[in-house]
This record gives structure tokens, C-alpha cells and sequence, in this order.
């Protein structure tokens, strides 16, 4: 429950604001994706959670020495042109 109430900034309202529109705009045309979609958008809005952020999706960083041996492994053929 603390989490309705705390942390609301523009971007969380537009996204409930967004939600409910798409919502609304599903009833009134009797299509059942548009509803249920823009009930996930307001769900996302009202519990503040998502992907994306700071640590929202983090993707593991290998270490600079291990590209730099990668590299130092490659090796070259000098091609003659018989022409």
C-alpha cells in the first residue's frame, strides 16, 4: 500500500493517465487487447513498477582484459593478386 502513495512524479501520473485513456478508449470500442493492455499500463503506473532505469535491466560488463586477450589471438595472411 506504500507504494500507491509514495514516489509519484509527472512521468508515473502520464503513464496512470495513459492507462486509463487506453482503457476508456477500449470500452467504448468493444476491443478487449486495447483494455486489458491499458489496464497493465495503469498496474505498472499504480504498483511504480518496470523495465528500464538505472538498475532495471542490468547486463553483465566483462573486464577489459579479457577483450584485449581476444584480440592479441588474431592472426593475418597477406593475399597476392595472381592479376
Amino acid at each position: 500500500m506504500r507504494t500507491l502513495a509514495n514516489n509519484w512524479n509527472l512521468f508515473r501520473v502520464l503513464r496512470l493517465l495513459l492507462g486509463i485513456g487506453v482503457i476508456i478508449k477500449g470500452a467504448t470500442d468493444g476491443e478487449v487487447v486495447f483494455a486489458v493492455a491499458g489496464g497493465l499500463v495503469a498496474l505498472m503506473a499504480l504498483a511504480n513498477i518496470g523495465c528500464g532505469g538505472s538498475s532495471g535491466c542490468p547486463v553483465p560488463i566483462s573486464s577489459q582484459k579479457e577483450t584485449c586477450t581476444k584480440q592479441n589471438n588474431i592472426t593475418y595472411e597477406e593475399v597476392v593478386s595472381t592479376e
